[in-house]
Parts: structure tokens; sequence; C-alpha cells
């Protein structure tokens, strides 16, 4: 699947985690995409293993039971810690650590595969937040990001985008929240949809918007129109993310958990930016899984 997907997309590099399940689909993707690079090539890096939390592998039932330093994780990803060791902490000096390697090197592509919690520790670290926002990125098996490096600067262009492409699960409603979904259309005013009305949203403030979207029965509302970027900004906590023409952007919230952060439950920056894998060398942009 990942492999027939990149089928011809040249790389230069090819960075893995050691753990069996990513370096073994970083063998298998490299055989579907036949191209110059194969699994004698896979870097392995031990910084871009999983996350060490005690309760890996275990029910969740169990892990209630006796870690209560699970609810922690989730609420506060930051201020865990297990035994003196803190998990979060650990991820992001080690992804941060993975970073360096990798920009030190020269490349115009790269492929980085991973693992759930290492890619949102990755993603973290290139979007500057800080660890308490660990959780603000979905991450699905098999889901590619794609990030452009240009002078040391890093620019997010996707996140969680499935072998099928951008792909929003409005099917499936959040758990007790609300799934905001943006979809950059150049020269069109914006347009909120909430539970199938319509409203025109020009000079509010995003948090008159975020007071409207509350109301949401369904809870999944959608705007459409141009000059979203700000407000995607803004609304997900992240200066650095820029939603452009045809970009679409979906966005968790939660009605009345403050401890919830938004979670960019899937993001493509632009039209342009699901070209950028046949883009011309000059600049370099790792993809990682």
């Amino acid at each position: 699947m990942v492999g027939r997907y990149l089928k011809g997309v040249q790389f230069d590099k090819v960075y893995s985690s050691p753990l069996n399940r990513a370096k073994r689909t970083a063998e298998i993707a490299l055989k579907e995409m036949n191209g110059r690079l194969t699994k004698d090539d896979i870097i392995l890096l031990d910084e871009l293993k999983e996350i060490r939390l005690p309760w890996q592998g275990m029910f969740k039932s169990d892990i209630l039971s006796q870690y209560p330093e699970y609810e922690t994780y989730h609420n506060s990803p930051a201020e865990l810690e297990v035994d003196g060791f803190t998990p979060v902490h650990d991820l992001r000096d080690r992804t941060e650590a993975a970073w360096r390697e990798i920009l030190s090197s020269d490349f115009d592509r790269c492929l980085v595969i991973a693992h759930n919690q290492t890619n949102r520790a990755l993603l973290g670290e290139a979007t500057g937040l800080p660890v308490s926002r660990h959780h603000s990125f979905s991450q699905n098996n098999c889901c590619f990001n794609l990030i452009e490096s240009h002078d040391g600067n890093l620019r997010l262009l996707w996140s969680n985008v499935s072998h099928e492409g951008v792909y929003v699960p409005t099917e499936r409603p959040p758990k007790d929240g609300i799934r905001l979904e943006m979809r950059c259309v150049a020269g069109l005013e914006t347009i909120v949809k909430i539970d199938g009305e319509e409203y025109n949203f020009q000079d509010g403030s995003s948090s008159e918007l975020l007071d409207r979207v509350q109301t949401s029965s369904s809870g999944h509302v959608v705007l459409i129109g141009n000059s979203l970027s700000d407000l995607c900004a803004e609304v997900m906590q992240m200066p650095s993310l820029k939603l452009g023409d045809g970009g679409v952007a979906s966005i968790l919230l939660s009605r009345d958990d403050p401890s919830f952060c938004p979670q960019l439950e899937v993001f493509c920056a632009s039209t342009d930016a699901m070209k950028l894998v046949e883009r011309p060398t000059g600049m370099q942009s790792p993809a990682f899984l």
C-alpha cells in the first residue's frame, strides 16, 4: 500500500525506526516502489523508536486499574512521570535529535518511517508546539505527512493523509466533540454550515465563530471560502500553519473539556501541496509516515 502510493517518487535517503514493524514496512515499501534505493540503503535511527510507556501491550481495562498515570498521559502529557521517567519528554528529546540527524544530511527527498507517537513528536518539533500539545496531531496507520525544509525552516504541507488522498471521516462523528472542517476556495466569501444551515462569516472574530460552532447538534461544522489560513492557525493555536487555495483542514474540538487541545485530524496546505512529490529538485522535502 505505502510503496504503491509512492511508486515513481525518487528518494535520496530512507530513515526508519529499528523496531521490526517500522523496518519491515520500509523494506516492503522500497521493494514495491522499485526505485534506486533498496532495503540495504535504510538508515536505522534509535531516536525514531516508539514512545516507552509501561502499559504498552496491555488491555485498556487493566491499564486503567493499574496505572492512574494513564489519565495524565491523555490530559496532560507533559506532566506524565512513571518511576522518575518522563516518557513524552524523552520522546521529544529523541525526535529533536532525529531531526538534527536527518536535516544535516544531503538530500532532495527523504522518506522517514516511524510510529504513531513518534510521528506526533516529529510533527510537534517541526511546528514548534510545546510538549503539552503532544496529542495535537491525529496519526492513522500508514498515513503520510509531508514537511518541506528550506534554509532550515520547516513547513507542514500534509498531515495524516491516507493513500487514498485527503480523506475527512465525516461519517464518524467526533465523540462528545466537534469536527471543524475547513475548505479554502479562492474568491469565495466564507460560508459557515452548521447542521445544514448557512451563515456568512466576514468580520466576526474566531471566538464568536467558535461560540456559534458549539451550538452544533451534529458535531460537524463546515467552513468554505477564502482567507481561512489565519483562522485555521488561530483555532489550532499554531502560527506556522498555513492553509492556501484548495487546502483542507479537519480539526477536532471539545465542547466542554478545557484540558482537550485542538487536534489536527487531517491537513493539506493547498492543491499544489499534493503535487509536491513531483516537484523539481532544489528544496529539501522530507516526507515521513
